[in-house]
This record gives C-alpha cells, structure tokens and sequence, in this order.
C-alpha cells in the first residue's frame, strides 16, 4: 500500500537577481510613487515595488509581482508582501525611529522565495522611496 511517502520538490535553484536599468524602467513604466531596493554596496535596484506591483530582473527578464493587498503598507503605498505564478517577493524596510519628516531613504532588505517556499534570494541595502 503506497502512503504517498516523502514529498520531492525540484533543486533548489537560488537567484541573483540583475539590475533594472533604465531602458527596463521605460519599457515596463515603472515611473511613479515607487520604493527601490538595492541590496550589498550597488546603485542598481534590484527591486522596484509600486502599489500595485513590483518588479524584479530574474535571468534577464522581468518578473512582474502583484501586491498582497492584505500586507502591510510601506512608504509610498507599497506593500511588504508581492506574489507572482513562481515566487514571493517579501520586502521590509527599518522603522524611522526619529522624529521628524519621512524619510526618502531607508535600510531595506528583500526575501524571494520559490513556488515552494523555500528562500532562494535574500539581499539587505539601501532603498529609496520617491514620488516621480
């Protein structure tokens, strides 16, 4: 009698994702109220989160994310939690604990995870949020 026995889930296949550059940015219009991430010591995003969506370059194309609209709410009306068909995209940004004006600039860190659940990108750096 087969008890369905152990699940077997594919190799784990972890991802770096690429910059988005500006010829992505304009392709896809992704101008607008909006948070980058830019994990490690690089310039380039390697996220760009909107209200509705987010963005990610995996294998040299992008992958689009709709927002959870049940998660948390950033700056910007962005979202800390993004699905697509083959991942979830988590984002979280470190609390201003000073007074004053909102910031534009944050600590931020992202976390992919595949269809299974399993981590296969974490990356913590620098985001900027803006209007434009």
């Amino acid at each position: 009698m087969n008890t369905g026995g152990p699940h077997v889930f594919p190799c784990l296949q972890l991802i770096t994702p690429e910059p988005i550059l500006l010829p992505d940015i304009e392709r896809y219009d992704l101008l607008g109220e909006e948070c980058s991430y830019a994990p490690g010591t690089s310039l380039g995003a390697r996220v760009i989160a909107r209200e509705a969506d987010a963005f990610m370059k995996i294998d040299g194309k992008i992958e689009r994310f709709a927002s959870d609209p049940g998660a948390r709410e950033l700056p910007m009306h962005t979202r800390s939690v993004y699905n697509s068909k083959d991942y979830s995209l988590v984002l979280a940004l470190r609390e201003d604990t000073g007074e004053g004006e909102a910031r534009a600039s944050y600590e931020g860190s992202v976390t992919l995870r595949d269809a299974h659940g399993r981590v296969v990108y974490e990356g913590v750096g620098e985001a900027q949020c803006a209007a434009g």
